[in-house]
């Protein structure tokens, strides 16, 4: 995931750093980014900046550098008609977003004690264009919690035990955008290997929930179906901003009997001598 900037990327935002004034002259008075309401509120007047001097204001406030490519910063202006207020502490959130709807991706790079925000576009190269990073890989646990760098995308593993891998690779394909997120088998490994946004792996491993109801409590398995079980389709509800919805899950509803178990044996019989019955 590391990507260190060109010496030219440095100079270019060093120069827009310390020349902010010529680039007022450009626009007039009109600054893209700006504190208000003493300091809580941030002001964007984006329309017709580059996004190198969209960068370049913004980098104050997000009080950490920001490492992007000459190249394609500044050819690239930006449209939005009138002005948006939001709040600081959302502006990481702002600033991404406009930035992805130009095309381009934003992550967190270097390391605790200097930490950059690293600005790409989404796809580099002509010929066979590809992704500009590696999403970073991150355990299940800090999916849950939320990871502590930012990035568009991340890998996650997700082991599966009585759980076919190969059949929730086709089952939950559509759930990912193919030109940018990726779903695969490990070979050996009855796992699946995700790399996708957050909000996609946290969709998928709600899917994958089996809920044993047959207790006076429910109780969640992730991943695994413990040996024996019946399992039902099902739905649970889950809260939204937007309301309340269902989403699908397995639902443990018994475990097989003897009785059930000399039934199966005897169909597989059956089937593999061709038996008509």
């Amino acid at each position: 995931m590391a990507l260190r900037p060109s010496l030219l990327t440095v100079a270019l935002v060093g120069a827009l750093l310390a020349a902010p004034q010529s680039q007022q002259d450009e626009h007039g008075d009109a600054i893209p980014v700006k504190l208000v309401d003493g300091g809580q509120s941030v002001e964007l007047a984006i329309d017709g900046f580059s996004v190198a001097e969209f960068l370049a204001f913004a980098q104050p406030i997000l009080g950490v550098p920001v490492h992007s490519q000459p190249d394609e910063v500044v050819p690239t202006t930006l449209h939005q008609l009138g002005t948006q207020r939001v709040a600081r502490k959302d502006f990481r959130d702002v600033f991404e977003a406009l930035l992805r709807r130009e095309g381009f991706f934003t992550w967190d790079d270097g390391d605790d004690a200097a930490p950059v925000i690293v600005v790409r576009k989404a796809w580099i190269g002509s010929l066979y264009p590809k992704p500009a990073f590696t999403p970073p890989v991150i355990t299940l646990e800090e999916l849950a919690s939320g990871p502590r760098r930012r990035s568009p995308f991340y890998t996650v593993t997700f082991p599966l035990t009585h759980i076919d891998a190969r059949a929730q690779l086709v089952a939950t394909m559509f759930m990912f955008d193919s030109a940018l997120e990726s779903v695969r088998h490990v070979e050996g490994a009855n796992a699946l290997v995700v790399s996708a946004s957050r909000e996609h792996l946290l969709a998928l491993r709600d899917l994958l929930v089996q809920i044993d109801v047959t207790g006076p409590e429910p109780v969640e398995y992730r991943g695994v179906v413990p040996p024996r079980k019946v399992v039902l389709p099902g739905v649970r509800q889950k809260e939204y901003p937007a309301g309340t919805y269902g989403l699908q899950c397995a639902l443990i509803v018994g475990e097989r009997s003897a009785s059930t178990d000399m039934k199966t044996s005897l169909n597989d019989v059956l089937r593999e001598f061709e038996i008509a019955v």
